[in-house]
């Protein structure tokens, strides 16, 4: 998905409130290592101003996907509680102003056994070459 430095604002308190009760914090997106294109590594940046919410997330990339001339368009977001009610909301909406107050977006939450099969359509692409790791220092974004 698409983030922007505004929606970071917005969304540092609850990865905040996550990261200080010890949750793992994965973002996947595109753009980090490559384009000039630079409102996703603008939002990292932002995020990760709060050290608590930098030590507590790994960034993912899927460069990849692009050769195959399509990508993985969907948003979800997931959330794998100790008490094994998990959550998943998985839609079209890209984190941005416009993708969350303009456009007209579909989306659906799941608490049920579909819960499951997302994460395991989620584990499997994450183990597979399609995406790679990304580290964020000193200004620069690598890829793994």
């Amino acid at each position: 998905p698409f983030f922007t430095e505004n929606i970071a604002s917005r969304l540092k308190t609850p990865l905040k409130n996550a990261a200080k009760n010890d949750v793992e914090i994965h973002i996947v997106t595109r753009y980090l290592t490559y384009t000039e294109n630079e409102k996703n590594k603008n939002f990292v940046r932002t995020i990760f101003e709060d050290e608590d919410i930098r030590q507590q997330t790994k960034l993912f990339e899927y460069k990849e996907w692009e050769k195959f001339g399509s990508t993985f368009h969907a948003k979800i977001m997931l959330s794998e509680r100790s008490s094994g009610r998990d959550e998943c909301y998985m839609g079209t909406a890209n984190l941005t102003r416009t993708g969350l107050e303009r456009n007209l977006e579909v989306g659906m939450i799941f608490r049920d056994e579909n819960v499951t099969k997302i994460s395991n359509l989620i584990t499997s692409l994450m183990s597979s070459s399609l995406v790679n790791e990304v580290t964020y220092d000193e200004e620069k974004f690598r890829r793994y």
